[in-house]
């Protein structure tokens, strides 16, 4: 059972939350005003999907709420029992797509995934989004689907619902299949028939003997080949050894001829550069000496850039005690003084000036918020008396034909009591008619008396007499026809009045409304005029205090910028003191450093000195490069002399290696051609084979296919009596059904039930009528709804009966007025017995009378495109 429905900015609903019960609940409401929009949040919350939807006719962002506000997101949350347990399923709507949640007993079991959440849905409800939509959910103008569909297309779809379908499917299968096999078994005889077995078998064992030899010749060359290639191996490694040994006696020789030429080099060149007055001194005296000129020149330059500085720095001060100056010529201190008094008597007029100028606009804004309030509540006045005139228009309609409330219900009173008397006269008419049936019963026997002596009477007065009573009949059968007229048609104005009388009263607080709202109004109005008109002054007012403000700051502002200059100018004098003393001690720093400098030895000699110390240790490095290289030339000397090499021997070497490499050649070639000998026999061998044994194989499938055509035929014949049998069976269940569901949902005595009746080729749909079974076809439009509801109600109960659902919407389509309040008699008492929660949506009020469970009411200003609003029955 489906007990509660939200939904929040869902088509037209911002926020809105339905409640359900056990029975029929309705939802009533005029065209537009989102009725049916609840239906397809069920369906979407469920499975994800709704039929319009289904087939795109509108897009998923369209059910986003798009009036009176944009709304990016959507939410539809149904809560319903199944299994003894309460289930919570929530569908989320934004522009990325969609989420998904279930819920049980208040534990999420599935989600955010769509379809895992829809899954576990129809694994609960036992029921998939198909048979939802075309069972249970029956769209507006839809209930009559399976009786507007072509011949064939009715079988064909019922079938699928009752899964007979699933037969027709497997049976055209199997006949596809035996088919194929037919085909398959013929080509493989065919293939046999045009291979010589015996003539492969010959070629086989000819082709292994021949095999056989070229193999044997093989293993005989790659003994051979073995053997030779040890052989080859060892004289391989001797001569690798001697020509490794004859590369290392040239390197040797090389080595010790560049050794040779380097050390010469080193000691003509070591000799040119060393100083001739640094030649009777050793390194370590070098290297002193070299210390002492860089540490000269190092202290020499560090003074000459201490003295570069400290000029610097004093020159800086200088300029930095001319900027002082000139700051205090600019700004004389005696004279900002006196300015600075005169100032802040100004900028004392001026913060007076500046406090009631912000008075005035504290006030202008009050009063402005106070304007804002006034127009917004006017607005909504509006509102109100425009929604309230809107809900007076079908009133305005009925007062055009009734000049007060008294004169309707006057009217009332008429119809009532023609309802009455045609009652009556009916009555009388059928008790009149059934006195005259009776007579002329009694006289058409063949021992006819008089009806009123009981005397026997003669074959003229009992012509006369039937013929007197029948004319009799005939009139009052006319009359009465009359009287019926008249009575439905009086019970029709006297429906239309009441409702009409009902508009009226439940008009009569709205009026009352719309004149309190209309003197809300005008008082409201006079307070937003006094209120501008207080603006304007305070306006007024604020535009002399902003230009006076203005003429004062102007002046204000001037002494901040004074004091600014004062404090400048005698931070100048302070400061100018102090860089007077800086320049002085800069002064006696420099001179200082300058007679320091005179003491050393000039720049250039010290520069010089060092550059030929360098030269000297320069020539020392290279001396001693030359002892080493003498002392390597002593010993590439000594491995030459120790390294034993032969000529003779790597040539003998070198000639019993090509002998050998070309044998091993001439082998290998040969065994090449019997290995691709050999293995061209082997893949042929392999593949006659694999021929043979695919004709053993073929034999074995022929034998295989004959049995799996005998067995599918015989599959083929059972799956068609099955399917009989079981369209049999439910086609009587469901039959079955609707007899019970018509006694219920049609209003007359004419038809007194309805079938389903499969022809070769299709379902028709029949009723059962005085004179016989009568196709759908030939019935009224009222008839085929009735037929339609009992129909859609059985294979309900057939195919879903733990469910127990039935939606509908707008099932009044085609019914007259009693046929609506037969309907609702059925909705009310019968219909729940039959299906334990039905939703009814309808714009027909008339059909509130048929609610067992809830009652919701929907309305909606679409002109405003406002929400849509909901009022339940209590």
């Amino acid at each position: 059972m489906i007990t509660r429905l939200r939904l929040v900015n869902w088509k037209s609903h911002e926020n809105t939350e339905l409640r359900f019960s056990p029975g029929t609940n309705l939802l009533i409401g005029s065209m537009g005003s989102g009725k049916t929009s609840c239906l397809d949040a069920i369906c979407f919350a469920f499975f994800g999907s709704f039929p319009s939807l289904k087939s795109r006719q509108v897009s998923l962002l369209e059910v986003v709420m798009s009036r009176p506000t944009k709304k990016t997101n959507a939410l539809v949350e149904v809560e319903f029992t199944a299994n003894n347990k309460t289930y919570l399923v929530t569908r989320l709507v934004n522009p990325k797509g969609t989420e998904a949640f279930l819920r049980c007993e208040g534990a999420l079991i599935e989600g955010p995934q769509p379809i895992r959440t829809t899954e576990a849905v129809s694994r609960i409800l036992k029921v998939d989004y198909d048979v939802f939509t075309r069972v249970i959910y029956g769209e507006q103008n839809k209930l009559d689907y399976f009786l507007t569909l072509q011949r064939g297309q009715r079988k064909i779809q019922i079938d699928e619902l009752l899964g007979i379908s699933l037969f027709e499917t497997v049976r055209q299968n199997c006949t596809s299949m035996i088919s194929k096999l037919k085909v398959e078994k013929t080509s493989l005889e065919n293939f046999l028939n045009s291979v010589n077995a015996p003539a492969l078998e010959t070629e086989i064992t000819m082709l292994r003997s021949s095999l056989s030899i070229a193999i044997n010749n093989k293993n005989e060359l790659e003994k051979n080949l073995f053997v030779l290639t040890n052989e080859f191996e060892l004289v391989k490694k001797n001569l690798e050894s001697l020509e490794e040994l004859k590369k290392i006696n040239e390197e040797l020789k090389m080595q010790l001829v560049t050794a040779n030429a380097e050390a010469n080099s080193l000691h003509t060149s070591a000799v040119s550069v060393m100083p001739a007055s640094l030649a009777s001194l050793t390194r370590e005296q070098c290297t002193s000496l070299l210390e002492q000129c860089a540490r000269a020149l190092q202290e020499r330059f560090d003074l000459e850039h201490q003295v570069t500085e400290l000029s610097s720095s004093a020159q800086r001060f200088e300029g930095e005690a001319k900027a002082l100056l000139n700051v205090i010529e600019q700004f004389p201190p005696e004279k900002l003084k006196t300015e600075i008094v005169d100032l802040s008597r100004i900028s004392s007029e001026f913060q007076l000036a500046l406090q009631e100028f912000i008075e005035l606009g504290k006030k202008e804004s009050a009063i402005s918020v106070q304007l804002k309030n006034l127009e917004s509540e006017i607005k909504q006045i509006e509102m109100e008396l425009l929604k309230s005139r809107q809900l007076l228009l079908p009133v305005e309609e009925i007062k055009k034909n009734f000049a007060s409330l008294e004169q309707l219900e006057e009217k009332i009173s008429q119809c009532r009591q023609g309802v009455t008397q045609f009652e009556r006269l009916v009555a009388t008419k059928l008790e009149v008619a059934a006195t005259l049936e009776k007579s002329l019963f009694l006289l058409q026997r063949e021992y006819a008396s008089c009806p009123t002596c009981d005397q026997a009477i003669t074959s003229e007065k009992k012509e006369s007499l039937i013929h007197q009573k029948t004319n009799a009949l005939q009139n009052e059968k006319a009359e009465y026809a009359v009287a019926v007229e008249k009575l439905a048609s009086f019970q029709r104005e006297s429906i239309k009045f009441d409702s009409m009388r009902a508009k009226w009263v439940e008009s009569l607080p709205i009026e009352a409304k719309i004149t309190e709202l209309q003197t809300k109004s005008n008082a409201v109005q006079t307070e937003l005029t006094n209120a501008q008109q207080e603006l304007e002054a305070v306006r007024t007012l604020s535009t002399v205090s902003k230009e006076r403000v203005d003429a004062l700051r102007v002046k204000a502002d001037k002494l901040e910028s004074t004091k600014q200059n004062l404090a400048q100018s005698e931070k100048s004098l302070e400061k100018l003191e102090g860089v007077r003393k800086e320049i002085a001690i800069f002064g006696n720093e420099i001179a200082k450093k300058q007679l320091a400098l005179s003491s050393f030895e000039e720049k250039q000699k010290l520069e010089l000195k060092l550059e030929e110390t360098r030269s000297a240790l320069k020539a020392f490095e290279l001396f001693e490069k030359t002892e080493l290289l003498h002392k390597k030339s002593k010993e590439l000397t000594a491995k030459l002399s120790n390294l034993q090499f032969q000529e003779g021997e790597l040539v003998t070497l070198r000639a019993a290696h090509s002998n050998l490499f070309s044998k091993l050649e001439s082998i290998r070639t040969s065994l090449g051609h019997i290995s691709t000998e050999a293995k061209e026999k082997t893949e042929l061998v392999a593949k006659l084979d694999a021929q043979y044994g695919k004709l053993v194989q073929i034999k074995k499938n022929c034998s295989e296919l004959d049995k799996g055509i005998h067995d599918s035929t015989i599959f083929q014949n059972s799956l068609l009596e099955t399917q009989a049998e079981l369209r049999s069976e439910l086609i009587s269940a469901v039959n079955q059904a609707m007899h019970e569901v018509w006694q219920n949902v049609y209003p007359y005595k004419d038809y007194s039930s309805c079938r389903v009746l499969p022809t070769e080729d299709d379902y028709a749909l029949e009723v059962l009528s005085m004179d016989g079974w009568k196709p759908i076809e030939q019935c009224s439009g009222g008839e085929k709804t009735c037929a339609a509801l009992s129909l859609r109600v059985s294979l309900a109960m057939i195919l879903v009966p733990n469910l127990s659902w039935l939606v509908l919407d707008e099932p009044t389509h085609n019914l007259d007025a009693q046929g609506v309040n037969l309907l609702a008699r059925a909705l009310h008492d019968s219909l729940p017995t039959i299906v334990r929660q039905t939703f009814v949506v309808t714009h027909d009020e008339a059909l509130k009378e048929g609610a067992s469970g809830a009652v919701h009411f929907f309305n909606r200003n679409k002109d405003l495109g406002e929400a849509t609003l909901v009022e339940t029955l209590a």
